[in-house]
């Protein structure tokens, strides 16, 4: 009985070995995850503001933008450190465009300084 307990465990444990962390697959899912917001607020706790008050990573906020047309557009950036140039982070900013009068989030985009800037971090 130990064995087989022994040998299940080992086979469930091995395949967290095999998940794909490659920088296209952290960034796909970095994407997704992020266009999981739209139709969702902009008023959420999540994006920087609760109740007027600002979070601690708010420094990541770059602020708004008026669109015209009853919408607004929030941005944030997102830096990692660039081993290619260790006195530099590479930078990814993205942005939600809200409507103004209900807060709904209706489009997400993102900018990279260079390919897959805007990803998760691996492990």
């Amino acid at each position: 009985m130990r064995v087989i307990v022994l040998i299940l465990s080992l086979g469930l444990s091995s395949c967290a070995l095999f998940e794909d962390m490659s920088p296209e697959t952290l960034h796909r899912d970095w994407v997704q995850h992020s266009q999981q917001y739209v139709g969702q607020s902009i008023y959420r706790c999540l994006f920087g503001f609760c109740e007027g008050k600002k979070f601690p990573w708010e420094d990541s906020y770059l602020g708004e933008t008026d669109l015209g047309n009853g919408f607004k557009e929030r941005g944030f950036r997102y830096g990692r450190f660039d081993k290619e140039n260790p006195n530099r982070f590479s930078q990814c900013r993205y942005y939600y465009k809200y409507e103004m009068a209900t807060g709904l989030i209706v489009d997400f985009r993102f900018e990279e300084s260079k390919p897959l800037a805007c990803r998760f971090s691996g492990a």
